[in-house]
C-alpha cells in the first residue's frame, strides 16, 4: 500500500464566496501560460479571507494542467454575493506562503493564503463550516513570553528547501502549559490554529489624515502531539524530511538570500539618479 504523503503546510479556507478579484490568464501563448485570480471569502458573519490562486495551464510534459482546468471553471461558473446577492459555499485547500518585503528601508512581514484546489458545496458529500484551519509542522527558533501569552518564532516549509519565518501567538492559558509541557525551542511539533485580524486606530495627523493599521497574525489553539525528528533525512511517506537538520540550514541561508536580494532590489529602487533634463519644468 503507497505511503500517505506527509503534509507540512495546510490551511483550509470555507464559506460563502463573497467575490473573484483580479482573475487573468498571464504569460499567454508559452508553455508557463498560467491562470491567476483572488477568491474573497466569508468566513464568518464579520470576518473574510483572500486566497491567492495561480496555476499552470499546462504539465512540466506538456499536457493539460486538470487542476487547473478545475480552477478556469470556478473562475468562469462560480457564483458570487457580488453578483447575485448570495455567493456559492466552498472549501479552499491552501497552504502558507510568504508575503514579507522591503519598502523605503523599511521591512514588512506577513503571510498569504495560496490556493491549491477549490471545493464547491454542490459536489461536496458532507455540508461545508464556515471557517479557517492552518495546520503545520514548525521549527521553533525562539519562544518568547509577551503580556498577551506566548510569541513563537519558527519556520514553516513551503517546499523542498522553501521556507519562510513566521510569528505565531498563544493567547490561552491552557494552550500556552501545553505548549510548554511538550516543546522547546529547536522542535518541530505539528500545530494549528487560526487567523487574528486586529484593526490598531491610527495616531498622528487628524481627520482623515488618520490611517488605521491592519495587523494579522497566526494563532496556535492546538497542536497534535507530533514532532518530527531533525535526525530523519526521510519523512514518514518516505520523502526527503525538508526538517533534516541539513535541510533546515539550507532553508536559513535560502531565506537570508532572498532577504538581501530584497533588501538590495529597495535600496536601488531608492538610489535613482533624476538627470535634469527628467523634470517636467
Amino acid at each position: 500500500m503507497a505511503k500517505k504523503n506527509v503534509n507540512y503546510n495546510e490551511v483550509f479556507v470555507s464559506g460563502e464566496v463573497l467575490d473573484i478579484l483580479a482573475a487573468e490568464r498571464v504569460k499567454e501563448g508559452t508553455p508557463q501560460e498560467a491562470i491567476k485570480f483572488k477568491l474573497n471569502v466569508a468566513i464568518s458573519q464579520d470576518k473574510n479571507e483572500i486566497v491567492d490562486y495561480y496555476g499552470s495551464i499546462y504539465t512540466s510534459a506538456g499536457g493539460v494542467n486538470k487542476i487547473s482546468q478545475g480552477l478556469e471553471t470556478v473562475v468562469n461558473d462560480i457564483v458570487t454575493r457580488a453578483e447575485e446577492g448570495r455567493g456559492e459555499i466552498v472549501r479552499c485547500t491552501c497552504q502558507l506562503d510568504d508575503n514579507t518585503y522591503y519598502s523605503d528601508g523599511e521591512k514588512h512581514e506577513g503571510f498569504r493564503i495560496q490556493g491549491k484546489f477549490c471545493n464547491r458545496q454542490k459536489d461536496a458529500k458532507l455540508p461545508i463550516k464556515a471557517g479557517i484551519l492552518w495546520r503545520a509542522y514548525v521549527y521553533l527558533e525562539e519562544i518568547i513570553k509577551i503580556e498577551e501569552g506566548l510569541e513563537v518564532i519558527g519556520i514553516m516549509n513551503k517546499y523542498n528547501d522553501n521556507g519562510f519565518r513566521v510569528r505565531l501567538v498563544i493567547d490561552n492559558t491552557e494552550v500556552i502549559k501545553e505548549f510548554e509541557k511538550l516543546y522547546k525551542v529547536g522542535d518541530v511539533p505539528q500545530l494549528e490554529g487560526d487567523i487574528v485580524t486586529e484593526i490598531i486606530e491610527g495616531t498622528g495627523g487628524f481627520g482623515t489624515g488618520k490611517k488605521d493599521k491592519i495587523i494579522k497574525y497566526l494563532r496556535i489553539t492546538g497542536g497534535s502531539g507530533n514532532k518530527i525528528s531533525k535526525e530523519n533525512d526521510f519523512g514518514e511517506d518516505g520523502k526527503p524530511n525538508p526538517f533534516y537538520k541539513d535541510n533546515i540550514v539550507a532553508m536559513i541561508d535560502k531565506m537570508e538570500e532572498k532577504e538581501n536580494a530584497m533588501k538590495e532590489k529597495d535600496a536601488q529602487k531608492n538610489n535613482i539618479n533624476i538627470e535634469e533634463s527628467d523634470l517636467p519644468f
